[in-house]
């Protein structure tokens, strides 16, 4: 069976992808192209590191390019979201183990304020964007997570069709609500949306992940060829029901977590000045952190979600290797 189009890319090759969309420009917006098909179709936005440390998703948006001619319908803007914080990921992060201070400049630009004042880099850079998240019909966000974790969907509507990634093995229902802010695409007015987390952050594997993710929707749309013709692929839900977020800085996790380690009810997570943090109920844990204290306070620390019985959790410390 013929395989999607795709290619290796190492953090070097990442950085001069990352170079050519900062010098690159379409309509004076920065780090943004365009690729139209001789047909009509969709408009759909492929977007890049909406968090400088998570750099993966540049190897979808050059593979895309580098296969332009084979779109056949519609438009695909590719972009770059935070080119600030990007930029400083590349130039100053030395321990690729530890990246979470490059993950932006002044904001999270996943979590945008319902009042979108430009009072920070990446409100600014939000509003230069604007013009073209508000005509796309579907958008493809990518990211990757701190900890290793196997690649996941986040549904962020139950009523639209679900993007089909043979290598993608897990969906992430409800997290929406336990965000503090908005997602960066639903600012995409009028655009259904998909969010992959391709795996950890320098895991190589990722780039491979986001490139069959950026093709397979394009593939779905009838925008491209699906050389591979994909079916649907069984994959295992995690509906998400608490955000764990530390009440102040002398909060510290008893333990380092692992991501879909199982943790049952009533276990202590955290103890500091204030009540210590327990689960409610039997959990598990989504977007494990690397430390036990968070780097940006106020903020996710990471996620409870209910899941399938332990037995047939087939992504835990003991059976998913990290």
């Amino acid at each position: 069976m013929q395989a999607f189009p795709h290619s290796a890319y190492t953090r070097d090759q990442l950085y001069q992808v990352f170079l050519d969309w900062q010098r690159s420009s379409w309509q004076g917006i920065q780090g943004l192209r365009l690729i139209e098909a001789p047909e009509p179709g969709p408009s759909v936005g492929i977007m890049a590191m909406t968090h400088g440390n998570e750099p993966a998703g540049l190897a979808a948006l050059d593979n895309l390019w580098q296969h332009r001619q084979q779109l056949l319908a519609g438009r695909v803007f590719l972009m770059v979201n935070n080119l600030g914080a990007g930029a400083r990921y590349f130039k100053e992060a030395s321990d690729l183990g530890f990246t979470a201070h490059f993950r932006f400049v002044d904001q999270d630009m996943n979590r945008m304020p319902e009042a979108l004042h430009c009072n920070s880099y990446e409100l600014q850079r939000v509003h230069e964007l604007l013009p073209v998240l508000k005509q796309l019909d579907r958008v493809l966000d990518l990211h990757s997570t701190s900890a290793a974790s196997p690649p996941m969907l986040i549904e962020m509507d139950p009523g639209q069709g679900m993007l089909n990634v043979a290598s993608v093995p897990v969906v992430i229902r409800n997290i929406l609500p336990h965000l503090r802010g908005r997602a960066l695409i639903s600012l995409c007015e009028q655009a259904e949306g998909d969010v992959i987390e391709c795996g950890s952050h320098e895991e190589p594997g990722a780039t491979s992940i986001a490139q069959q993710a950026a093709w397979q929707l394009l593939a779905q749309l009838n925008m491209l060829t699906d050389p591979a013709h994909t079916t649907q692929h069984p994959r295992q839900i995690y509906s998400v029901y608490r955000a764990v977020i530390f009440p102040d800085a002398s909060y510290r996790l008893r333990r380092i977590l692992h991501s879909f380690e199982h943790i049952p009810a009533q276990t202590l997570l955290a103890e500091g000045d204030g009540p210590p943090l327990y689960t409610e109920s039997d959990s598990y844990i989504i977007m494990a952190p690397q430390r036990l204290q968070p780097v940006h306070p106020g903020s996710e620390f990471f996620y409870l979600a209910s899941g399938p019985p332990p037995a047939e959790n087939p992504f835990g410390p003991q059976k998913f290797k990290i």
